[in-house]
């Protein structure tokens, strides 16, 4: 219980310093640098591309260690980190320590959520999941809200805030040994080779977890977008306040919490092909929707329509991936590194798109990305 605690604390955590960080430098790198749309998506994808390749070029070195060394580690290099983009005095130093900042992530999400699932299996996995979704979920709920009223009183001040929070991970995770059992501090190397030795031909994965990371890559598309193009979109368009397109961003994650909370409460939808497809048209509608609206009172209504469907697409992918495997760590990192392309080509694409087109054009360019992704899925052959 302790164990698990602290995961889901230092969950919440994390994610509050990188929805912060990430929010922060959208209009820091606006302000400060005078930065083109193009350029902040670029940054933003610097930062994404760079987790990319650490889930896969830090899974060895990950592996050598224990997963609280492993996250202690990462937060202390994503602290400083942090702490040298505050500081830096061009863009040039703030691209490279980005991409640092994102590269020791990798040390942190997959061995976090290989060690949460760790020996959970059915029902104990789904409702697990979901407070590890709601955990990090949170940290999307409060980052724009606390980033978005900071920012109006000083550009600096979220970046602080955030240095604060890998401070205190840090020594959460460097100091759990004294209050955790040993049996918990575990190497998940060490787990999987055992259970791996009872049974080798006892890997049940199933095949729908391949449709659930096409969603989840389509899903984090759009989330870029929102989270790296639109900021810019709203305040020089629409008019939009910082505090204001936060609030936005919160509204999504309030109803991704809701759709966190039914996923794990619910089972029906478990190995089920139908709700995925389901899901990812509802996805093409909030495409659509976004292209049209222009009010703010508008957008909350389709940020919560966005916020339930993401959820529910998030969750497809990290149950049907992990479900039946006896390699968790490695499923967890596909899992990151899918919805991280989508990251990627959100804000790269996005943000170049929109240096030379309209908002809508950028909105369109997703549906028939969402569209595709849609018809992959329906024509995916799944065994009963």
């Amino acid at each position: 219980m302790r164990k698990t605690k602290l995961l889901l604390s230092g969950s919440i955590l994390n994610n509050t310093g990188i929805g912060m960080l990430n929010f922060g430098l959208v209009y820091y790198m606006r302000d400060m640098f005078q930065a083109t749309t193009g350029q902040i998506g670029l940054l933003s994808s610097l930062w994404a591309a760079s987790y990319l390749i650490g889930c896969f070029a830090l899974r060895s070195f990950s592996k050598k260690l224990t997963p609280q060394k492993s996250i202690t580690l990462a937060a202390l290099v994503m602290g400083i980190s942090s702490f040298l983009i505050f500081t830096s005095p061009n863009t040039l130093g703030i691209f490279i320590v980005y991409c640092i900042f994102g590269f020791m992530t990798a040390l942190f999400w997959p061995p976090l959520m290989g060690w949460l699932s760790q020996g959970l299996e059915g029902k104990e996995l789904g409702k697990t999941i979901s407070y590890f979704n709601l955990s990090w979920n949170t940290g999307l709920l409060l980052s724009p809200i606390i980033a978005g009223a900071l920012l109006e009183i000083n550009l600096r001040l979220p970046f602080t805030v955030v240095i604060l929070l890998y401070i205190i991970l840090t020594a959460a995770f460097g100091l759990s040994p004294l209050y955790l059992k040993k049996s918990s501090l575990t190497s998940l190397n060490t787990f999987t080779k055992k259970e791996t030795s009872l049974s080798e031909v006892e890997d049940n994965s199933t095949p729908l977890r391949f449709l659930g990371w096409l969603g989840v890559v389509s899903a984090y598309l759009v989330y870029g977008i929102l989270l790296f193009v639109f900021p810019i979109y709203g305040r020089e368009v629409l008019g939009f306040s910082e505090s204001a397109v936060g609030l936005l961003l919160a509204i999504r994650a309030v109803f991704s919490m809701l759709g966190f909370i039914l996923a794990g409460r619910f089972t029906w939808w478990h190995f089920h092909k139908g709700q995925i497809l389901i899901v990812q048209l509802l996805l093409i509608l909030c495409c659509f929707l976004f292209s049209l609206v222009k009010l703010w009172f508008i957008f909350v209504f389709v940020f919560s329509i966005f916020g339930f469907v993401f959820a529910w697409i998030y969750s497809n992918s990290i149950f049907h991936g992990v479900a039946g495997s006896i390699h968790r760590e490695m499923r967890m990192a596909i899992h990151e590194a899918v919805l991280t392309l989508g990251l990627v080509i959100g804000a790269i694409g996005g943000g170049e798109l929109y240096a030379r087109q309209p908002m809508q054009i950028v909105f369109y360019s997703c549906i028939i990305v969402v569209s595709v992704v849609f018809l992959i899925q329906f024509l995916f052959p799944v065994k009963k």
